[in-house]
């Protein structure tokens, strides 16, 4: 009878131990989850949309060169702007370097800017980055239509992306050699 009675006792401060385990476990979720939205809402300028982020839009324009808009006019040749956003991840992950969050790329034929809007990246992934902050690189280049060469040489811009959202930016371009 001794034995049925400790055996119940071990059950009861099991049980008790395991329903603490969960209630530690919610609890810590949801300070998680609180860090997160706050460091979401920190950087006041992206925008929570379903289960993304989303990156307010910017405006790259394109000052071509006199040579560089003859010569893409004569050929019938596109220029390209890239924009690749970019994050730091959390130190115990395995990722070595920035981790790549989006990318977007415009396809210009006549016009010389580009809009980019909408460009999301997952909260999940977002969420577990080191720190808030997350940056973009644009390159320009040619559509290589004419050529299997890119023929342009341009200015690169690289910055935190809450420093690029809303604005215009103009990147001169030239003839690769020009």
């Amino acid at each position: 009878m001794k034995n049925i009675f400790y055996l119940i006792i071990i059950f009861i401060v099991i049980s008790a131990c395991n329903n603490n385990s969960n209630a530690d476990k919610t609890k810590i979720s949801k300070a998680n989850s609180e860090i997160n939205q706050n460091k979401i809402a920190k950087s006041e300028k992206l925008k929570i949309v379903g289960d993304s982020i989303e990156i307010p839009s910017f405006e790259i324009e394109i000052d071509l060169s006199k040579k560089a808009e003859e010569k893409l006019r004569s050929e019938n040749e596109t220029i390209i702007v890239l924009t690749n956003i970019f994050g730091e991840p959390k130190s115990d992950s395995n990722q070595e370097g920035p981790l790549a969050l989006a990318h977007s790329k415009i396809e210009l034929t006549d016009k010389r800017k580009a809009v980019f809007k909408n460009i999301k990246i997952s909260e999940k992934t977002y969420k577990s980055l080191e720190s808030d902050k997350i940056w973009a690189t644009i390159e320009i280049f040619s559509g290589r239509k004419s050529t299997n060469n890119n023929i342009i040489d341009s200015d690169f811009l690289e910055d935190d992306v809450e420093n690029i959202i809303n604005k215009k930016f103009v990147l001169k371009a030239k003839l690769i050699g020009e």
